[in-house]
């Protein structure tokens, strides 16, 4: 007959992290969802499409890069264009806008 083993300290410490790893898992899986929305008192849509309209324009850059190419072929020039956040978001400050957080 088979006598049965104890299941040692160590492993039942293990077992014990893996549990509360899960569940906070679980908890953190489960929490509100927070995003950032831009906010202006008594705005109106048209206010908020125009002011988001013009800030976009501002941030907008062009990129150019060249990309090597194999062979006796020159290097092509590749261009498109990027938006650069810092300056989007320094626009629409200036024209009175918040961005906050939104459950």
């Amino acid at each position: 007959m088979k006598k049965l083993k104890v299941i040692p300290k160590k492993i039942k410490s293990f077992i014990s992290i893996i549990i509360f790893t899960m569940i906070m898992c679980l908890v953190i899986a489960c929490a509100p969802a927070t995003k950032k929305v831009w906010t202006k008192p008594s705005f109106t849509q048209q206010e908020w499409a125009t002011d988001n309209y013009a800030c976009m324009q501002q941030a907008q850059q062009s990129h150019t890069y060249y990309v090597g190419r194999a062979g006796y072929l020159p290097p092509k020039a590749e261009s498109r264009v990027i938006t650069n956040w810092d300056l989007f978001n320094a626009c629409m400050e200036s024209r009175g806008w918040r961005l906050v957080e939104e459950r």
